[in-house]
């Protein structure tokens, strides 16, 4: 049986994570003894098309040149307070944490939409990530829920394309991490 040209493009991209999955080692940071993060300057770092950058509040971590000085007293709330200033809409957001199982770390931010705008909406965020003693990695996966409000003085077109701009922002992970360069200068 022959493949069409669409399956032989398709195949090939949907096949390549597979292997790489193979390929990575199968770390399970859920299983690994709990380490704890060194105090130390970080290096912060996002990505995700850019959109992560909209998500600092501008007070905390990343608020000046993506370096960040952790304080031995601050290591234990470090990979929280790397989501809530990274990964909330605003400093209004909620947050809850799963236990710490491991070194895998995971939670979920929940922000209203602005009232005027959007009253009675919520963007909420999956948020899953590990450490090890020198760096901190996490994932954002963002959903919208967008009362009609939201879009009831636009044209059709202007709310077809509020809500497709929603669903790809929705289907973006937006990775944020965290690398030790060294002691706090």
């Amino acid at each position: 049986m022959a493949l069409s040209p669409l399956c032989k493009l398709i195949l090939p991209v949907a096949l390549v994570p597979a292997l790489l999955a193979g390929c990575s080692g199968g770390r399970d940071p859920a299983t690994e003894e709990p380490v704890e993060l060194a105090a130390g300057q970080y290096r912060v770092t996002m990505q995700g098309g850019k959109m992560g950058v909209f998500f600092k509040t501008g007070d905390g971590p990343g608020s000046v040149d993506d370096s960040i000085c952790v304080l031995p007293s601050e290591t234990g709330e470090f990979p929280r307070n790397l989501a809530r200033n990274y990964l909330s809409f605003h400093p209004g957001c909620s947050f809850e944490w799963e236990e710490r199982k491991g070194n895998a770390i995971a939670g979920k931010s929940v922000c209203q939409t602005d009232g005027q705008r959007a009253p009675g909406g919520m963007i909420s965020t999956e948020i899953h990530g590990a450490l090890a003693a020198d760096h901190v990695e996490l994932d954002g996966q963002v959903k919208f829920d967008l009362p009609d409000s939201a879009t009831a003085g636009m044209s059709p077109e202007q709310a077809a394309q509020v809500k497709q701009g929603a669903k790809l922002m929705e289907s973006l992970t937006i990775r944020i991490k965290a690398e030790r360069t060294g002691d706090c200068t």
